[in-house]
Formats: C-alpha cells, sequence, structure tokens
C-alpha cells in the first residue's frame, strides 16, 4: 500500500471489573504474595499496577531490565529487594527474566 493519508487514531482502553482493586488491597493485605503477569511495556505494567492497586506510593518498587529501559540488573535489584522493611514490588522485562531463569546462581536469589 502507498500513498495513504491517515484520517482518524483511536485507541481503545480496557476498563478493570468492577471491584479489581478493592480484590487485590484485600488479598495484599492478607499477606498473599502476587504476581502479575503482562506483555506491557514497564511503564504501562507500572501505571495498571497503580491503577488495580497492586502497586502503592509506599513500596520500593525495583525495576529489572538489564539496564535497557531505566532500571537494574540482578544484583542491585536483590540487594534493593533484601533490604527493604516495606512493601516491595519488582517488575521485570521478558528479556531480563529470560537471562535469570537461564542460570541456577541467578534463580536462587528469589
Amino acid at each position: 500500500e502507498t500513498d495513504i493519508e491517515i484520517l482518524g487514531a483511536t485507541a481503545i482502553e480496557d476498563k478493570l471489573q468492577d471491584q479489581v482493586p478493592e480484590t487485590i488491597e484485600k488479598i495484599r493485605k492478607a499477606g498473599i504474595k502476587l504476581w502479575v503477569l503482562t506483555g506491557d511495556k514497564l511503564e504501562t505494567a507500572r501505571q495498571i499496577g497503580y491503577s488495580t492497586k497492586v502497586l502503592d506510593d509506599g513500596m520500593s518498587i525495583q525495576q529489572l531490565d538489564n539496564g535497557e529501559e531505566g532500571g537494574d540488573y540482578l544484583e542491585t535489584v536483590a540487594r534493593n529487594l533484601h533490604n527493604e522493611a516495606k512493601g516491595r514490588a519488582m517488575m521485570v522485562t521478558g528479556k531480563a527474566l529470560a537471562s535469570v531463569l537461564d542460570d541456577q546462581q541467578d534463580k536462587n536469589k528469589f
């Protein structure tokens, strides 16, 4: 296709189901560890995390991406998570996760 002129653009926002943020908050308060998997970029995932109350402003949020999207490498993230007493969260890119899973010593850090 050539010589195409865009006349408009649109975006679709997935709305959360009713009670999702409240339910997730109750799960966290019960001390249950929660994992969320998304194919989004880290910044989008962070915003989804806040809107669903998986993340909150009081948390130490570590970003494991081997320096690709402004985050850190495994050693730094692991040290920061183990040293924090308050709520903790870790956001991981698929590429960084694959790297961790390929190394038994790295897997044992978590």
